[in-house]
Formats: C-alpha cells, sequence, structure tokens
C-alpha cells in the first residue's frame, strides 16, 4: 500500500482545519473516505496518528502524527514548486516575496532576488505590504516568502527568525530632552508622543502596556503606520515618535533625530522570514542566505545559530 500525494493532502487538510469533516471539505471528499485515508496511512506507518478520547479518535495530531505532517509537507510543497518550474515553460506565473512596510528598507534585494531566482527565473515580483497582508498571502500560497516582526498566528507557514529588533524613541535633533543621555524610563516618554504603529498587533500591545504601567495615558498617542509620516513628524512637528530599532539609523543617518533606548521592561521580538509550510526546505534557503538578507550588520554575525520555528 502506497501514500499518494492526495492522501498527503487530506492528512494535511484534516489537521490544519481540525477536523474531519472540514478537512475533506477542502478535499472535496466525504468524510468516511477521509477517515478511511488515516487508517491508510496510520496502517502503513504502524502507528497512531491522532490523540483518541476513549474510543474517539481527535484531530489532535500524536507525537509521532506531527512527525508525519512534517514529512507530508515537504514533499508536498516540493513536489508543487517543481511541477511550478514545470509549469513555468508554457505560461507565466507570478511568484512573489512580500516585506512589512516598516522593514522594506532593511532588506538586501540583491541576495533576496537571487534566493528568488532559485525558484523561478522571470516574473520575479518583491512588494511591500501591512503585516497581516503578508502572512495571510503565504499561508494561501501567493506568495512564497515574506519578512515580518514577531512570530505568527498561522498554521500554515514556517518562521525562521533572522534578526532581533526592539523599540526605542527617536528624539528631534533640536530637543534637549534628557541631554546628552541614550536611555530613559517609561515613565519619561514626554507628551503628544506619536508610536509607529505598523509593528506587530503584540509589539504594539505591549508598548501601551508599558505607557499605562508608567502612568501614562496610552489612549492618547498618536499612531503613525508610515515610515515617510514618521521622519515628517520628527523634523516638521519636532515631537518624538517611538519606533523599531530597525528604523533608529536610518533616522539617525538624516540628521533628524536622535534615539533613546528604553532602559527598563524593554519591547522587543525576533525579525524573520516566512514561507508556506514545507517550503523552507525546498527553496534550499541556507543559514548563509539567511545572513545576507538583512543590510543592517547587527544579526549577521548570530543569524547561522538562530533556530528554526514551525507553527501548526
Amino acid at each position: 500500500m502506497e501514500i499518494s500525494l492526495r492522501k498527503m493532502k487530506v492528512f494535511m487538510a484534516i489537521v490544519e482545519a481540525g477536523s474531519f469533516t472540514k478537512g475533506a471539505i477542502a478535499e472535496k471528499i466525504s468524510q468516511p473516505a477521509a477517515a478511511a485515508i488515516v487508517d491508510e496511512i496510520e496502517d502503513v506507518s504502524r502507528h497512531q496518528l491522532f490523540l483518541r478520547s476513549g474510543k474517539v479518535r481527535t484531530t489532535k495530531p500524536t507525537p509521532v502524527g506531527e512527525e508525519v505532517l512534517k514529512v507530508f509537507s515537504r514533499v508536498v510543497s516540493s513536489y508543487e514548486l517543481e511541477i511550478g518550474k514545470i509549469t513555468n515553460l508554457h505560461r507565466s506565473v507570478r511568484k512573489s516575496a512580500l516585506v512589512q512596510d516598516a522593514y522594506s528598507s532593511n532588506i538586501d534585494m540583491g541576495n533576496l532576488t537571487e534566493i528568488m531566482s532559485r525558484y523561478q527565473e522571470t516574473n520575479i515580483e518583491i512588494s511591500s505590504h501591512r503585516r497581516q497582508e503578508v502572512i495571510d498571502a503565504v499561508a494561501k500560497r501567493e506568495a512564497i516568502i515574506g519578512f515580518i516582526d514577531d512570530t505568527p498566528d498561522s498554521s500554515n507557514v514556517d518562521f525562521k527568525q533572522i534578526g532581533q529588533i526592539s523599540i526605542c524613541l527617536a528624539v528631534p535633533v533640536e530637543s534637549d530632552f534628557l541631554g546628552s543621555s541614550r536611555e530613559l524610563l517609561w515613565s519619561n516618554v514626554p507628551e503628544g508622543t506619536a508610536v509607529f504603529s505598523g509593528i506587530s498587533p503584540k509589539l504594539l500591545s505591549q508598548v501601551q502596556a508599558n505607557l499605562s504601567a508608567a502612568g501614562l495615558d496610552a489612549s492618547d498617542l498618536i499612531t503613525i503606520n508610515n515610515k515617510e509620516f514618521t521622519s515628517s513628524f520628527l523634523s516638521e512637528l519636532k515631537r518624538p515618535v517611538i519606533v523599531p530599532s530597525t528604523m533608529t539609523e536610518e533616522i539617525e543617518a538624516s540628521g533628524i533625530a536622535r534615539v533613546l533606548n528604553f532602559s527598563h521592561s524593554p519591547v522587543s521580538a525576533p525579525l524573520g522570514i516566512i514561507t508556506p509550510k514545507g517550503y523552507m526546505n525546498a527553496m534550499r534557503v541556507s543559514n548563509r542566505d539567511i545572513q545576507g538578507l538583512l543590510k543592517t550588520e547587527q544579526t549577521a554575525a548570530q543569524a547561522a545559530a538562530l533556530p528554526w520555528y514551525c507553527y501548526r
């Protein structure tokens, strides 16, 4: 008895949907047929792949089931990638790399293009979008790679950390705020400060929580979701902005602001790449590739040692 791609996809659909019925509907087969396929796969593997509640089989994978899911994801993704190369000989297929807006200037486009070209030599598209749009497109396999901050809440993507970001305060150079200090407390954040909101919701929530804990009214904060607006806020309105550390080099180089780090209760998150589940291995993305994706040198020496995170 062999395990076909079709059967692998049915197994994956059941796990992703958390339901035999919904998984069967997604694969356009009946629920009994889906259950029979799982029975076949369990017979071949000689292991129970889903946990039982009494005599009832749940849709939560056993440890062996988790490993089987990883193997099936890699096999299906590799197959789709290779078939895509053949298909591209006859028709144009748009495969994209999407970058979260906040980090568009931090990505080395030359190295990214080289990685993308391994999948297809033409029609490479690279664009910036809101964080959730990047995650949704990659999860639906409308894009083969994305760049985001913080770990994604998606069952259909793999995440690889390539760096770390922290939250800082950018202060207009004309301001004598805290003199020559390079650090501050959350309670020192001045009134009228804006927050760059183009970061993950979790990061933004942590910033607001820290401000509230420091006795500041976080509900009155001005939020800015655009890097150009941030620069204008600093240079024209002469008001501070809370920003991710990836923006600080560009801000200081422009001469419009200096940057202060929070000395207590720092807010940080991983910066990483996401691909559709299983695609990372199929695309042959090495640690050396990872080290070259960021323009900044802040993570170059550390990227090779960073772990994989696969979310299901």
